[in-house]
């Protein structure tokens, strides 16, 4: 890829951040049920679709097993938190956690951090519950949760092969890394001051 593809990719990044404020909240915009709903929800939120984006880029930077375990792991444990959330617990600050995750997924981008993978695993776990409990929270009661958590689940590792990708192609460089890694940290940090 030329450099023109990775300016356009950094202002499409950076308009996202630009966003009004109702793309960022989560309740009530748009359907919030069936397929379609779950499908389209991580691209509509920027904290989701930053996570998923930088899960999937720190899977291309550890390499070996992590490439598909921190991707599938963190699918796996956002229907967990998914589900826990249906069965009637109650995280009050699980937006808060969701918006830390953004922040210090940033963190391990700048830092260009490789953890051990049993480290790699928690943290990704962690961040997967909570994002899959917000996403539950979101959906209609007046539909089947089997049909949103799939669309939900599809979007998420849509999204973090897509990341997978830009880690991949980006791996000779270090500014696309450490752009993407700032506007995670960035956007965290103001989603932090917001919740």
């Amino acid at each position: 890829m030329n450099f023109r593809v990775w300016e356009m990719i950094g202002v499409l990044l950076m308009a996202c951040t630009l966003a009004p404020g109702a793309a960022l909240a989560h309740t009530g915009i748009g359907p919030t049920g069936g397929f379609t709903a779950g499908l389209v929800h991580p691209f509509a939120g920027i904290d989701h679709l930053l996570v998923l984006l930088a899960v999937g880029w720190w899977a291309a930077m550890m390499g070996g097993y992590a490439r598909w375990l921190l991707p599938l792991n963190f699918v796996s444990a956002m229907a967990l938190g998914a589900a826990v959330q249906q069965w009637g617990m109650v995280w009050s600050e699980a937006e808060v956690l969701v918006s830390l995750s953004v922040v210090m997924m940033g963190g391990v981008l700048l830092r260009n951090w490789r953890a051990a993978m049993v480290p790699a695993m928690m943290g990704v776990t962690a961040f997967a519950l909570f994002h899959g409990y917000v996403h539950a929270a979101e959906m209609g009661h007046e539909t089947g949760a089997i049909a949103y958590a799939s669309g939900f689940l599809t979007a998420t590792a849509m999204l973090q092969t897509a990341g997978f990708g830009l880690g991949r192609w980006t791996c000779r460089y270090r500014w696309p890394r450490l752009t993407f890694g700032m506007l995670c940290a960035g956007v965290g940090t103001y989603l932090l001051t917001g919740v």
